[in-house]
């Protein structure tokens, strides 16, 4: 170490020396320990061998005396740093943190010995390299062998280049193999390999990254592709489903109402061409009555509505009309409109049949209530007629026995005049109920529309010896009056049927006439033991009976259900029924008509 300390002192006074030529002021700063004090000696050796400058040596000083020592040092001084460890105060710092302390005070080139002390601050020295002197000494425990001594092996010149910079030291004329610290071509140097292996990492992240991208773009341009060929496919089906469709479906311009586009349903169900409906307006096909409803949901339509139901009637080649429902939706931004309509030609066929068949069966029923209430007016008419008869007659003997007093013939004329007023009246409610004209909404009272029907069938319901028991109220009602008392006329005469049946027991039938909130509610029952429970659930069914062919035709309850639901927007149903009236326990079947208000 003694040989390695002198040849590194003497290194670095006579480079020292050297780059400052103008030097006139050496400062010596190490500790009074042995080790510092032998560097210390031996640097005062070699400046009296290099210069005749007298070294100054600052030792025996606290901090703060040698703090205003090198605030005060000339410019051309310059520092020898060795080993400082305590001030004489006792005042203990590492040697590299003493020397940061002095390099912030003093502006003074500062040499140091040792490679530890090396700082960004000093201009550096040949300096006794502590890693090379570790390695040598590894290397003598592995071989267990002296390695000879060479006095150079641990020491290495190196230099701060910045802070050579900063002092204007020539670097050319530092020796050619000093390590010059901090120098921009040195650190490449320095940092080849490193420099390659960070060179190699970034191409290879490169490459990843490079990679990365064509990977993911790739997968992109098989996303994009498999999306194209959805959508292909989403055109294709729909393709296939706009011609395919057996519905004829059509895109047209709001504006003026021609086709851009048309399916096969053009010559399905319309029998043309496609071409040849192709920029026509599809105005010029529709049936005259129907070409103003059209244009109104044209309108619906263009205000961005959707049209889900509408029916019109287009012309077929061959000059007929087709009917057809439509549904319909708009691209407003685009003014189309998309539009699908179903051939409804055979339902409307199916439907006007229907209605012709309701409607003969709606007349036969009427018949059938026409025979019933001829029978009825029949039996009504037997008493007034014979009191007529009776009274002309008494009266007619009275005259030719010249018996016949005023009063007598006051009192026979009173009668002949009321059964006669009877007779009209019974002419005028037979006329009323078979007079289309009273086939309409009105209003009208409830409670007298029963009255009605029961003084047309009341001579048959007293022939039968029926008792009727009505309990309504004064019930004011919209509705089609005559349809009503069908209805009541069929279920009642129903009941009589039924009750006719019964032998030596009182024959009842009730009337029950009420509101439950908007709902006006008839339930009629009577006493005949009900309806057997195989045939309930078809009483309703057209020409569906139990009586011979000579009393019943089976549509009188089909119409009467028909009349209530379809025409009336009620409901009716029939149950059976036990009930007690006047402490007696009756059974028999209950009508129960609903009608909302």
């Amino acid at each position: 170490m003694k040989i390695e300390n002198s040849i590194a002192v003497e290194q670095t006074v006579k480079e020292a020396l050297s780059q400052n030529k103008n030097v006139k002021n050496i400062y010596l700063i190490g500790s009074n320990n042995k080790s510092a004090g032998d560097i210390k000696n031996l640097s005062k050796i070699y400046i009296k061998k290099y210069s005749s400058i007298i070294p100054k040596s600052l030792d025996n000083l606290s901090f703060e005396e040698m703090e205003e020592v090198l605030k005060k040092i000339p410019k051309d001084s310059i520092i020898l740093y060795s080993l400082f460890f305590k001030d004489k105060n006792g005042v203990k710092l590492t040697p590299k943190k003493y020397l940061n302390k002095f390099l912030k005070i003093s502006n003074a080139p500062t040499y140091v010995y040792f490679s530890t002390l090396l700082d960004s601050n000093v201009v550096g020295g040949y300096v006794i390299d502590s890693e090379l002197l570790v390695q040598n000494m590894f290397k003598t425990l592995i071989s267990n062998k002296k390695i000879e001594e060479n006095k150079y092996d641990n020491i290495r010149a190196k230099f701060n280049y910045n802070i050579l910079q900063k002092y204007n030291i020539d670097i050319n004329k530092i020796p050619k193999d000093s390590v010059l610290l901090n120098r921009p071509d040195n650190y490449l140097k320095i940092n080849k390999q490193n420099i390659l292996i960070l060179t190699t990492l970034i191409i290879l992240l490169i490459f990843i990254v490079i990679l990365f991208v064509l990977t993911k773009r790739k997968k992109k341009v098989i996303e994009e592709l498999n999306i194209k060929n959805k959508l292909l496919s989403v055109k294709r089906e729909f393709d296939n489903f706009f011609e395919l469709s057996i519905n004829l479906q059509i895109i047209t311009n709001i504006e003026n109402g021609n086709l851009i586009q048309i399916n096969s349903g053009a010559k399905n169900i319309l029998g043309y061409e496609i071409d040849e409906l192709i920029n026509t307006s599809f105005l010029d096909l529709i049936h005259p009555d129907d070409i103003q409803n059209t244009i109104d949901e044209m309108s619906k339509l263009a205000n961005g509505e959707i049209v889900y139901y509408f029916e019109n009637r287009y012309r077929h080649k061959n000059g007929t009309y087709v009917n057809l429902a439509w549904s319909a939706t708009t691209d407003t931004k685009k003014k189309l409109v998309y539009a699908s309509a179903q051939d409804i030609t055979k339902v409307k066929l199916i439907e006007s049949q229907k209605k012709e068949k309701e409607k003969l069966l709606n007349q036969q029923s009427k018949l059938a209530a026409m025979g019933e209430m001829l029978n009825n007016i029949a039996h009504q008419w037997r008493q007034p007629l014979s009191t007529i008869s009776t009274s002309a007659t008494g009266t007619k003997i009275q005259k030719e026995l010249d018996c016949l007093s005023d009063t007598q013939l006051h009192n026979a004329l009173d009668t002949i005049n009321n059964s006669a007023q009877y007779l009209s009246q019974t002419i005028d409610d037979f006329r009323n109920f078979f007079n289309p004209a009273n086939d309409k909404i009105s209003k009208f009272l409830i409670d007298k529309t029963i009255d009605k029907t029961l003084n047309i069938i009341s001579s048959e319901l007293n022939n039968k010896n029926i008792k009727v028991i009505k309990n309504s109220s004064n019930i004011e009602v919209l509705l089609i009056e005559n349809e009503l008392i069908q209805v009541l006329v069929n279920i009642i005469n129903n009941a009589k049927d039924a009750l006719v049946k019964i032998e030596n027991k009182k024959r009842l039938i009730f009337i029950d006439i009420y509101e439950d909130e908007n709902t006006l509610i008839i339930e009629i029952k009577d006493n005949a033991k009900g309806i057997p429970l195989n045939i309930i659930d078809r009483i309703f069914e057209p020409y569906f009976t139990t009586k011979h062919k000579s009393q019943g035709t089976g549509i009188g309850l089909y119409m009467s259900r028909e009349i209530i639901v379809n025409h009336l927007k009620g409901s009716i149903n029939v149950e059976n029924e036990t009930y007690i009236y006047e402490d007696i326990e009756y059974i028999g079947s209950k009508f129960t008509i609903k009608l909302s208000q």
